[in-house]
């Protein structure tokens, strides 16, 4: 059969993975109908995994980094199982899990929960200064939470998810299929990581309105906050992450990122160790930089 009319797509983001329906008429009047699924062009990830180990060199050891690109349903993963310490990315779990128990009804964002003086981490940041026994809103704790990444909002929400970190790891396992990503013991992987932004992108355990809410809040983290792997994405798009960081003798500089790009959407999560607080801005700005160009293109 031949076919009279060439048939030309250059896809784009909203487009992808849409179904068309198309018909073609071959030279002797003959028709068919066409069903074309729009794809993007698969990535060739062995290009990124050889651009980043030629940027860490010898520090591949040190890092955990997973990508997942949505739209192509394309993963990479250098360590991506190896257990980190996962520091303030960890309170992803948690946030996730307070809007499970929102979503269930069995309470809303003007749920109240008490100031107990042995749940300060701080007796100085928003919450530690408050006087034990103020009730305070579980829309507060979420945003001290996440946008300024506060331990006295951790530690609080752990208490009142179930009152121990053993149980939190429960619910974190067989509720968000999460594991390792814990405070106690303090491990966590880049892909469990991930799943945690796949979560809020695809919504299957918790409501849009949840996934929603998440996003709105992470997006006014603080720009200390945003010093991670977003200081220098492709195209200047619009994200949201989880910054986190450990001193002392396990100190590290970690990221969790979901991205919507200009060509696709993606998450990149990266755990590490020894690495500081100044080098892990650059490092992490870098790694954003170099997955971001060859994911977006």
């Amino acid at each position: 059969m031949c076919i009279r009319d060439r048939l030309i797509m250059y896809p784009k983001k909203e487009n992808t993975n849409k179904k068309y329906e198309v018909l073609l008429k071959s030279a002797n009047n003959y028709y068919k109908n066409l069903i074309i699924t729009i794809k993007l062009k698969e990535l060739n990830m062995d290009l990124l995994d050889k651009k980043i180990k030629k940027y860490l060199g010898s520090r591949k050891y040190e890092f955990g980094i997973f990508v997942h690109d949505l739209l192509r349903n394309q993963t990479y993963g250098l360590n991506e199982d190896k257990k980190f310490i996962p520091a303030s990315t960890a309170k992803m779990t948690v946030a996730l899990l307070v809007m499970r128990d929102i979503d269930s009804g069995k309470r809303t964002l003007s749920s109240t929960y008490p100031i107990q003086n042995r749940l300060k981490h701080s007796w100085n940041d928003n919450l530690g200064r408050l006087p034990e026994g103020t009730q305070v809103p579980l829309d507060i704790y979420l945003k001290e939470l996440l946008i300024y990444s506060s331990n006295t909002a951790w530690y609080h929400l752990v208490q009142m998810l179930g009152g121990s970190w053993e149980v939190v790891n429960d619910r974190t396992m067989n509720e968000l299929g999460i594991n390792p990503l814990f405070m106690d013991p303090y491990i966590g992987t880049a892909r469990m990581l991930t799943k945690t932004f796949q979560e809020i992108y695809f919504k299957q355990l918790i409501s849009t309105e949840s996934a929603n809410y998440l996003k709105q809040v992470l997006n006014q983290a603080v720009p200390s906050m945003k010093a991670g792997l977003g200081q220098n994405l492709k195209n200047n798009p619009k994200f949201i992450n989880k910054l986190g960081h450990n001193c002392c003798d396990r100190i590290n500089y970690v990221d969790g990122i979901l991205v919507w790009g200009q060509n696709t959407d993606y998450i990149i999560s990266v755990l590490n160790i020894n690495v500081n607080w100044g080098e892990g801005k650059i490092i992490l700005r870098d790694l954003g930089r170099i997955i971001s160009e060859f994911i977006d293109s």
